[in-house]
């Protein structure tokens, strides 16, 4: 008498279950793969899976994955911090560069600290003069003060 573990295909013992063993075969099967589990002297589950379902299973995996990465993409734009944390980092830059042509225009022109600059005066020493990206409006201030933005946390460290 065959023990539990003869079906065709190559038998794995299944650790914890002595007498049972796993069978993976496509043996009577014309399409797809046979599982087969084999236990307790040859006591069998068998189940099929056709190649087409198998198809369809991936195709909706793949359609939730893809929805799933959608949603979060999703709420990952809307959420606000999502777009007010770049347009601060981006003023912040734009001060930095307004204080750096602020001192270029105090070394080049020979001004004092106390001297106050116009955006006319520093436009030369750059290619563009900034614009804050959330609509906040600079104000240069003397030489030796920071710039500032009128938007709320929109200031140099």
């Amino acid at each position: 008498m065959a023990g539990p573990c003869s079906a065709p295909g190559k038998p794995v013992p299944v650790p914890g279950l002595p007498g049972s063993c796993l069978t993976f075969t496509t043996a009577n099967a014309p399409v797809g793969c046979l599982f087969r589990w084999s236990a307790f002297g040859g006591a069998s589950l068998s189940v099929h899976v056709s190649a087409t379902s198998m198809k369809t299973t991936a195709l909706i995996l793949a359609l939730l994955l893809a929805a799933c990465g959608a949603v979060a993409l999703g709420w990952i734009y809307s959420h606000p911090r999502g777009c007010v944390l770049p347009q601060r980092n981006v003023c912040i830059t734009n001060l930095r560069q307004l204080e750096g042509a602020k001192w270029q225009w105090f070394l080049e022109e020979h001004k004092t600290t106390n001297d106050i600059p116009t955006m006319g005066d520093i436009a030369r020493f750059m290619r563009v003069v900034p614009a804050c990206p959330a609509g906040g409006l600079y104000s240069l201030g003397q030489v030796c003060e920071k710039p500032k933005c009128s938007m709320k946390g929109h200031e140099l460290p």
